[in-house]
C-alpha cells in the first residue's frame, strides 16, 4: 500500500501552532465534539451537551500524518469509478434484454392472448344468451317475459359488439374463420329475434318451438366454431411463447456470462480495498473499543494516511474526557436526584387536582340534570320553607295553578293556606311535616279565576344532615281527566247506555236506601215492575233502531211523571222499574200505576210512525210484601206476569198464591234439568180413527214425564217452561226420532200407510238445524215421508211470517205434511190457513165439548169444517167423548176424530196390540158410518 509497515508515531499539532519539519505536506483540522458525546455516558444532559460544544469550539486541532502518500480518497476514487463502469455496463446490456424480452412478450399477448380472453368472453356470453332464450320459453307471466325478452336483446346486442372487437383485433386466428364465425352468429341472431313476436303475443309453445327447433342447432354450431378458433388461438399462442422463451434464454445466458466476469472484477477489488483499507479500519477500531471498555490511555498508530490522523485524535481526545467524565457524572446523579424529588412532588399534587376537578365537574352535572329534570318535569312542584311561603316553582305547577296569578314566589302555598284548604287537613299536614312524616292525598284547588281541579298532592320535608328542616316539598299532579274519567265510568257502570235512567245496580242500591228509610221511619216503600206488552212486534215490524227510540221515549215518558225524590230505571229488555219511597200506602203506588198506564195511552212518534204500547205492572209495598230488595223484586215481577195473565194493559198488586205458583215452576224447572238424560220421559200413542170406516189412520204421539221427586207431571205444567228455558228443543228431537222409530216399525208390520202426528214448539221449529232434523230423522228411522204430520199451533204464526213459510216449504219439499192445531182458539186462525201451505186442520176440544148442547159451538164446528173442504185440507175433530157427538161429526162429514170415544193414549206396547189384533181379526173401534 505504499506505507511501511513499522509503526510511525503522528504528531498532533494546535490549530494555531506551526508545521513540524518533519511532517508531510497537507494538514488536516478535525472537531470531535460530536464523538466526544457518543463516548460520553448520559451525554442527553443539558449541561453536558453545553460543555461538549464549549470545547470543541476552544480546541479546534490539525493533524498531520508524519510521510506523504496516495491518499485513501483517492484510491477510493480511482476504484469506485472502475465498478461504476462495470455496473453500468451490466445494467446496460440486462435492459437491453429486459425491453426486447417485454416486447415480444406483448406482442404475443396482443396477437394470442388478447384473442383468447375475448373468445372466452363470447362463450360465455353466448351460453347467457341461451339460458335466457330457454327461461323465456318457459315464462307463464307477461310481464317476467317482457322483462326477460329485453335482457336476451341487451345480451345478443352486447354479443354482437363483442365479436366485433374480436374481429376487427390483431389476430393470428385466420381471417374466414373470423368470416364464418360472423355467419354462424347472424344466423343464430336472426332466429333469437324471431322471438320477438311470439313473446309479445304470449304464444309461449311458438316460443318453446323456436327454442327447440331453430336455435338449438345454430346455438351448437356457433359454440363448436368458437371452441375451435379458441383452440387454435391457444395452440398458436403456445408456440410463439416458447419461441420467445427460447430467445430470451439465449440472450439471459450471455448476460451471466458477463455479470460473472464483472463479478469476478469486482471480488478482486473488495479483496484489494480489504487490503489496503477496510484491515486497518477494523484494527483501528479494535483498538478505540478496548480504549473505551478498558480505559487505555494511547492508541498504537502506523501508517502515514488518514487513519494515523484519527488514531492520533483519540489518544489527544482520550486524555481530555476522562478528566471531565468524573466531574460530570457526579453532577449528573446530584441533578436526577433532585429532578426525581420535585418530580414526585408534582405528581402527587396533579393527581390531587384532577381528583378534585372530576369530582366537581360530576356534581356540576349532577346539579345541571337535577335542574333540568325539575323544570321539566310533567309534575307540579313547589319548594317552601317552614312557613310555607313558596320559595320555588316549576313551569308545569304554573301551568297548573293558573300561570303567574297561581302559585307565586313569597307567596303562601295554596296547600298551607287556610281560605284555599280545610284548616283542619291544613293542621294535619303542617303536624306530619314536622314530625318528618310524609303526606299524601288528593285535594280539589282552586285557582285565581274562580275555577276548581283536583290534583293529587304529595309533601315531604326537607331535612338537612344535622337532622333540621329547612323546607318542604310540595309535588302536585293534576288528575281533573282523571277524576272526570272516573265519574263518567262511574255514572256509565250506574245508568243504562241506552236511555240513560239508573240501571239495575244503581236500582237495586237505590231500593236499598228507600227501605233503609221506610225502617228507620216506619214508613212505607212501593216498587213497581213495568213491561212493555208488545215491544216485540214493534221491534220486528220497524227495526231495532225504531225500538231503542221507543224505549228512550218510554222512559222519559214515565220520568216525567215521577216526584222528584222518586227513581225509574231501566231493568232490562223492555222492563222498567218505578222506585217510590215515603208512600202512605197501597192509593198511593196504585195511583202512580194507574197514572203510567193511562200516560202510554198517548201514541209514540218513532221515525215519524205512531206506535201505540200497552203496559203491563206489578206492584210490591214494604214491609206487606217484603223487607228486602231482592224479594220485593221477585215479587212485583210476579205481580206483572199476572197482570199480563189478566189481559195485559192493566196493574196488578203481589199477592202470596203467586209466589207458591213460582216456587212450583222453580221447582219443576230444576226437575226438568236433566230429565231426558235420566230417562224420565215416555211417549203416549193416541189413535186417530176414520169417522167413516172407524178403523185406525194413525196415531198422535203425546210425551209423558215421570219424575221421581214431582210423580207424574202433566205436559201442560212443564211443556211451558221447557219452551222458556230452551229444554224444549232437546226434548222435541227426543220425541221426534222416538215416534218415527215406533212408527217405521208399525208400518213395516202392519200398515204401510200409518200416520204418525208430533206436536212442534215454537222454539223448536225456529232451531236452524230443525228442517234437516226432520230429514235425518226420516232417512234413518225408514219412515216414509208423507205419513209424518207436523203439528203447529197459532203462536208459530205470529212472528217471523216469511221464515216460517219458508220452513214450511222447506218441510214439504222434504215430504212431511203440516197441520194446524187447535183451530178456532186464535185470534187470525182463518187467515193463517189461506197463507200458509196446510194440508190439515185440527178443531179443538172446546169447541166439540158442547156441541151436542151447544147450537153456537155446532155452527162453529159446521162452519170450521166446510171451510176447511173447501180449502182442500182434511179436518180432524178432537175431544170426542160421546156417541152424539161422534153422530153430529159424521153429519157434519168430518174426516178423522180422536179423542177418548175412540181410544185414549196407549202406551207403544198397548197400541201395538191392538194393531196386531185388528191386522189377525179385522175390527172397527167404533161403529163404521
Amino acid at each position: 500500500m505504499g506505507v511501511s509497515r513499522r509503526r510511525r508515531r503522528c504528531t498532533i499539532l494546535p490549530a494555531s501552532g506551526k508545521r513540524s519539519p518533519s511532517s508531510g505536506g497537507g494538514g488536516l483540522r478535525w472537531r470531535i465534539g460530536s464523538d466526544i458525546g457518543l463516548r460520553c455516558r448520559r451525554a442527553h444532559h443539558p449541561g453536558l451537551r453545553r460543555f461538549i460544544e464549549s470545547f470543541r469550539n476552544r480546541h479546534p486541532m490539525r493533524l498531520r500524518p508524519s510521510h506523504a502518500g496516495i491518499t485513501l480518497r483517492t484510491r477510493l476514487l480511482i476504484s469506485l469509478v472502475m465498478v461504476c463502469a462495470v455496473v453500468l455496463a451490466l445494467l446496460g446490456m440486462a435492459g437491453l434484454i429486459s425491453t426486447q424480452a417485454t416486447d415480444r412478450a406483448q406482442a404475443v399477448l396482443d396477437a394470442q392472448i388478447q384473442p383468447l380472453v375475448l373468445l372466452h368472453g363470447l362463450k360465455t356470453r353466448l351460453h347467457r344468451i341461451r339460458e335466457s332464450e330457454v327461461k323465456l320459453a318457459l315464462t307463464e307471466d307477461f310481464f317476467a317475459a317482457f322483462s326477460r325478452h329485453e335482457r336476451l336483446v341487451a345480451e345478443r346486442k352486447n354479443f354482437g359488439e363483442a365479436l366485433a372487437v374480436l374481429c376487427n383485433a390483431p389476430s393470428a386466428t385466420p381471417a374466414h374463420v373470423l368470416e364464418r364465425v360472423e355467419a354462424l352468429w347472424t344466423q343464430y341472431d336472426e332466429a333469437l329475434a324471431a322471438l320477438g313476436q311470439p313473446v309479445m303475443e304470449m304464444r309461449m309453445e311458438e316460443v318453446a318451438r323456436i327454442a327447440t327447433y331453430e336455435t338449438a342447432n345454430r346455438f351448437a354450431a356457433l359454440s363448436s366454431a368458437l371452441d375451435r378458433v379458441a383452440e387454435e388461438t391457444r395452440l398458436a399462442a403456445k408456440a410463439s411463447f416458447e419461441d420467445a422463451a427460447l430467445r430470451q434464454h439465449r440472450q439471459w445466458r450471455i448476460l451471466k456470462l458477463i455479470a460473472a466476469l464483472g463479478t469476478l472484477a469486482f471480488v478482486l477489488w473488495v479483496m484489494w480495498l480489504w487490503r489496503a483499507l477496510f484491515g486497518r479500519l477494523l484494527a483501528l477500531n479494535t483498538a478505540a473499543t478496548e480504549m473505551a471498555t478498558e480505559g487505555r490511555a494511547e492508541l498504537d498508530v502506523t501508517g502515514r494516511d488518514e487513519l494515523s490522523a484519527v488514531a492520533l485524535a483519540f489518544n489527544a481526545m482520550q486524555a481530555r474526557i476522562q478528566a471531565r467524565e468524573s466531574a460530570l457524572r457526579d453532577a449528573q446523579s446530584e441533578l436526577e436526584t433532585r429532578v426525581l424529588l420535585r418530580t414526585s412532588e408534582l405528581y402527587d399534587v396533579n393527581t390531587r387536582l384532577l381528583r378534585e376537578a372530576d369530582e366537581r365537574q360530576r356534581a356540576e352535572q349532577q346539579l345541571a340534570l337535577l335542574s333540568k329534570a325539575v323544570e321539566q318535569s310533567p309534575v307540579g312542584i313547589v319548594i317552601t320553607d317552614t312557613g310555607g311561603v313558596v320559595r320555588y316553582v316549576n313551569p308545569a305547577m304554573e301551568v297548573v295553578s293558573g300561570g303567574s296569578q297561581g302559585v307565586a314566589v313569597g307567596r303562601l302555598a295554596g296547600v298551607f293556606d287556610p281560605a284555599m284548604n280545610s284548616p283542619v287537613r291544613v293542621s294535619e299536614m303542617l303536624r306530619r311535616l314536622e314530625a318528618g312524616a310524609d303526606w299524601d292525598g288528593e285535594l280539589e284547588v282552586g285557582r285565581p279565576d274562580g275555577s276548581r281541579y283536583w290534583a293529587h298532592v304529595s309533601l315531604s320535608p326537607v331535612v338537612e344532615h344535622t337532622g333540621d328542616t329547612t323546607h318542604y316539598l310540595v309535588l302536585s299532579e293534576d288528575i281533573s281527566l282523571r277524576k272526570a274519567q272516573e265519574a263518567q265510568i262511574l255514572h256509565r257502570a250506574h245508568h243504562d247506555a241506552l236511555t240513560d235512567l239508573p240501571n239495575r245496580v244503581l236500582a237495586m242500591d237505590r231500593l236499598n236506601q228507600a227501605l233503609l228509610h221506610a225502617e228507620r221511619h216506619a214508613g212505607r216503600a212501593a216498587l213497581l215492575f213495568i213491561d212493555m206488552d208488545n215491544f216485540k212486534v214493534v221491534n220486528d215490524r220497524f227495526g231495532h233502531e225504531m225500538g231503542d227510540a221507543l224505549l228512550v221515549n218510554a222512559g222519559q215518558r214515565i220520568r216525567g211523571l215521577l216526584r222528584a225524590g222518586d227513581t225509574v230505571a231501566r231493568h232490562g229488555g223492555d222492563e222498567f222499574l218505578i222506585i217510590l219511597d215515603d208512600v202512605g200506602g197501597a192509593d198511593v203506588a196504585a195511583s202512580v200505576a194507574e197514572g203510567v198506564r193511562q200516560a202510554f195511552a198517548a201514541p209514540f212518534d218513532v221515525g215519524g210512525n205512531e206506535v201505540f204500547v200497552t203496559l203491563s205492572i206489578g206492584a210490591a209495598l214494604y214491609p206487606d210484601d217484603g223487607v228486602s230488595a231482592s224479594v220485593l223484586l221477585r215479587n212485583a215481577d210476579l205481580a206483572m206476569y199476572q197482570a199480563k195473565e189478566a189481559g195485559r194493559n192493566s196493574w196488578r198488586f203481589f199477592e202470596s198464591r203467586l209466589h207458591e205458583a213460582t216456587q212450583a215452576r222453580v221447582e219443576i224447572e230444576t226437575c226438568l234439568r236433566g230429565a231426558l238424560e235420566r230417562g224420565e220421559f215416555r211417549l203416549v200413542y193416541q189413535p186417530v180413527g176414520d169417522t167413516a170406516s172407524g178403523r185406525i189412520f194413525g196415531a198422535e204421539a203425546l210425551i209423558r214425564w215421570d219424575s221421581p221427586v214431582l210423580g207424574a207431571v202433566a205436559p201442560d205444567r212443564f211443556i211451558e217452561i221447557a219452551e222458556r228455558t230452551g229444554l224444549v228443543v232437546p226434548i222435541g228431537d227426543w220425541v221426534l226420532e222416538t215416534a218415527c222409530r215406533q212408527a217405521a216399525q208399525w208400518q213395516r208390520e202392519f200398515d204401510p200407510g200409518f200416520h204418525i202426528a208430533i206436536n212442534v214448539s215454537p222454539r223448536q221449529f225456529r232451531a236452524d238445524d230443525f228442517v234437516s232434523r226432520v230429514a235425518q230423522v226420516l232417512a234413518q228411522q225408514g219412515v216414509a215421508p208423507h205419513t209424518l204430520m207436523i203439528e203447529v199451533t197459532e203462536g208459530l204464526l205470529l212472528h217471523d211470517h216469511d221464515e216460517v213459510l219458508k220452513a214450511f216449504e222447506a218441510l214439504i219439499a222434504v215430504g212431511a205434511r203440516l197441520a194446524m192445531d187447535d183451530f178456532g182458539t186464535g185470534y187470525a186462525s182463518l187467515r193463517y190457513l189461506k197463507h200458509f201451505p196446510f194440508h190439515t186442520v185440527k178443531i179443538d176440544r172446546e169447541f166439540v165439548r158442547d156441541i151436542g148442547n151447544d147450537p153456537d159451538d155446532r155452527v162453529l164446528v159446521d162452519t170450521a169444517i166446510r171451510m176447511g173442504k173447501s180449502l182442500g185440507l182434511s179436518v180432524i175433530a178432537e175431544g170426542v167423548e160421546t156417541a152424539d157427538q161422534l153422530a153430529i161429526l159424521r153429519g157434519f162429514d168430518c174426516d178423522l176424530i180422536q179423542g177418548y170415544y175412540f181410544s185414549k193414549p196407549l202406551s207403544a206396547e198397548g197400541l201395538h196390540a191392538v194393531l196386531a189384533k185388528a191386522l189377525v181379526a179385522p175390527q172397527h173401534l167404533i161403529n163404521p158410518a
